[in-house]
């Protein structure tokens, strides 16, 4: 076991001129020892060492608003990631160009959120022309981080990242971007990515799902966002701003909503800085020192 310093946030904010119960994103943490247990939209901070004996899962997802009940899914989506057991290398070479379906940690619990969804929407009476949308099925970008401890003889942990659509994860060392996934380029995101569907099976989808693993170690920094917070940090690199030393101070969801606001607000080239969309960060640092530690 580990003991280390941990920097947990979570912030969001829906459309503007939407009000909270109307966000489609979702969002959910597990972080053990830490009493932060899959509340889906709900993460408190954590600003202090814990005891770490086993994985980190973060994950987001962003329902499609033209489909129907897409936040519900996107809720199941993030909450079945981090409920889920194992971890994406232990039965498959988490290299391997192809992999199956029982392969990837983030699709474990998939068959169980389209159950719980269709239980919970598929039999609802809605007028014919809210049946046919709904029988097309909810779609949702997604993406899911899993970071795994140290071994006793090292200092370096690894992470395994499992995306479809266009949600976001970086890595950061040292204030440098040392990766982005599942998309490198602000100019990449298009106004029809590939999305999550509950219609479809599992196994029809598998193709588009992408995978990266990597290693961490003290003192990187990890940013999940939806797309047009992750275009916004993107092109923020490319323009050589640094948006991750800004990123870093946000402290309060009051202060993110008026980040949000102000860069909704900010034109450049006549276009928003921060195109009008629901926004999810999470930001999870490991700031200190690892050494062996009691729970």
């Amino acid at each position: 076991m580990h003991t280390m310093g941990v920097d947990l946030r979570c912030f969001w904010a829906p459309k503007a001129g939407h009000a909270a119960n109307e966000y489609e994103d979702a969002f959910c943490v597990y972080v053990p020892e830490s009493g932060v247990r899959c509340r889906v939209n709900e993460a408190p901070a954590i600003d202090h060492s814990i005891a770490l004996s086993g994985v980190v899962r973060l994950a987001i997802a962003d329902g499609a608003s033209e489909s129907s009940f897409s936040s519900g899914w996107g809720k199941l989506l993030v909450r079945g990631f981090c409920r889920s057991s194992g971890s994406p290398s232990a039965s498959g070479n988490p290299g391997a160009g192809k992999e199956t379906v029982k392969d990837g940690l983030a699709l474990q619990g998939f068959e169980r959120a389209t159950a719980v969804w269709h239980r919970c929407y598929g039999a609802r009476s809605l007028p014919w022309y809210a049946e046919h949308k709904r029988d097309l099925g909810a779609h949702a970008a997604f993406l899911g981080l899993e970071l795994n401890p140290p071994s006793a003889s090292s200092e370096l942990g690894t992470w395994h990242a499992t995306a479809i659509g266009d949600s976001c994860m970086f890595q950061f060392r040292q204030g440098e971007l040392l990766t982005a996934f599942p998309i490198e380029d602000a100019a990449c995101f298009s106004q029809n990515p590939w999305l999550l569907t509950s219609r479809d099976t599992l196994a029809s989808q598998a193709s588009h799902l992408k995978r990266l693993h990597g290693q961490w170690k003290v003192g990187d920094e990890f940013v999940l966002l939806t797309d047009a917070a992750a275009s916004w940090l993107l092109r923020s690199l490319e323009l050589r701003a640094d948006p991750l030393d800004f990123l870093r101070s946000l402290r309060t969801q009051q202060g993110f909503e008026e980040w949000v606001a102000g860069q909704r607000a900010e034109l450049i080239d006549e276009t928003p800085r921060l195109r009008n969309d629901d926004v999810t960060l999470l930001w999870f640092g490991v700031l200190h020192p690892i050494g062996p530690g009691n729970s």
